[in-house]
């Protein structure tokens, strides 16, 4: 019998972050990478033109901001400050034209979607042409009935 020294090279796949951080699984690395780019960008569109109104129609569970973004860049920004899960609505929403205000809807689970504010005020023109019209139609049905 003889006793002897061997080495062995290993090579070892790992995925590094942006910011040094090692990981094993490249889904880990994903998951770190987008949590703190949403603590990033929620930091900064902090720092936007913003204001909330909480409307008596909007279930509890969400939380309503709206936001005068001036490109394209921002409006990622308020996405991924915003949206944490990757199959809400929200990420769909593209805008052609800057500055707009948008309204960003969003649950505690990271679900929500954005629209214009000029979409929402159209919105709640229409409601309220339609509930005065009706209002009218049942005063008017009410009229005519006591006669």
């Amino acid at each position: 019998m003889r006793r002897e020294t061997r080495t062995k090279q290993v090579i070892e796949e790992v995925f590094v972050s942006d910011d040094g951080e090692v990981f094993n699984k490249i889904e880990d690395c994903v998951i770190y990478e987008n949590e703190r780019l949403y603590e990033k960008c929620k930091k900064e569109i902090g720092q936007l033109p913003h204001f909330s109104v909480y409307s008596s129609d909007i279930d509890e569970d969400y939380s309503v901001c709206f936001y005068l973004v001036f490109s394209i860049e921002e409006l990622n920004k308020v996405k991924h400050g915003t949206f944490t899960v990757y199959d809400a609505s929200g990420w769909e929403f593209e805008l052609d034209k800057f500055p707009c205000w948008i309204r960003v809807v969003v649950n505690d689970y990271g679900y929500g979607y954005i629209t214009t504010l000029d979409d929402e005020i159209q919105a709640a023109n229409n409601y309220i042409d339609e509930i005065t019209r009706r209002r009218i139609e049942i005063e008017e049905g009410l009229k005519s009935c006591s006669k």
